[in-house]
């Protein structure tokens, strides 16, 4: 009876160590979780500065077509779209980031719209499209805002096919439900 009593232990030892594994386990994967976000989350904090202290901006590239689009949602706001298409050129790594109204880093209170930050990049290459590769037609981001008019600033960043250049574009558009237009934001 006591040899009996001496094996359940043992099994109860063992599970409980095995339990005690899993959840050390669970724990290491969850601080892993936790440093990728803080580690998304600084480098969107990166481009949302680089944008914000940027003080040069372009009406279009010669690369790619950029278009952003603006319609009011039922709720009363607005929902607006930016979208990159027809690359002329290999864009690999493609990340986006747009900043709304001149808002400052700390005193934004939601997410801005952004891609290939959070997410796997994806890459724009002429005449190429295989999503299971990463190889997108073209990239779209939105955002909301209650206003009837916004003022973005918008970050394009992609590489070169060897990923050893990198090429910033950046532009300025004032954004409405009727259009967008060029806004020449020079800082001085």
């Amino acid at each position: 009876m006591l040899s009996s009593f001496y094996v359940i232990i043992a099994i109860a030892m063992k599970n409980l160590k095995i339990l005690l594994l899993f959840v050390l386990l669970l724990c290491g994967c969850s601080q892993k979780n936790q440093d990728n976000t803080n580690e998304k989350l600084e480098e969107y904090q990166t481009y949302y500065e680089i944008v914000t202290n940027n003080a040069r901006f372009k009406e279009k590239s010669e690369n790619f077509n950029i278009a952003l689009e603006m319609s009011q949602i039922p709720d009363g706001t607005y929902r607006y779209a930016i979208v990159v298409d027809n690359a002329q050129i290999a864009m690999y790594d493609v990340v986006m980031i747009a900043v709304e109204d001149d808002i400052q880093f700390q005193d934004a209170a939601k997410m801005m719209p952004s891609l290939g930050i959070f997410e796997d990049t994806t890459s724009l290459i002429p005449g190429q499209v295989n999503m299971q590769q990463g190889l997108a037609k073209g990239l779209a981001m939105s955002g909301e805002t209650d206003k009837d008019t916004v003022h973005l600033k918008i970050l394009v960043q992609y590489k070169n096919a060897k990923r050893t250049k990198e090429t910033r574009e950046f532009f300025s558009y004032c954004l409405n439900t009727e259009g967008f237009t060029y806004e020449d934001s020079k800082k001085e």
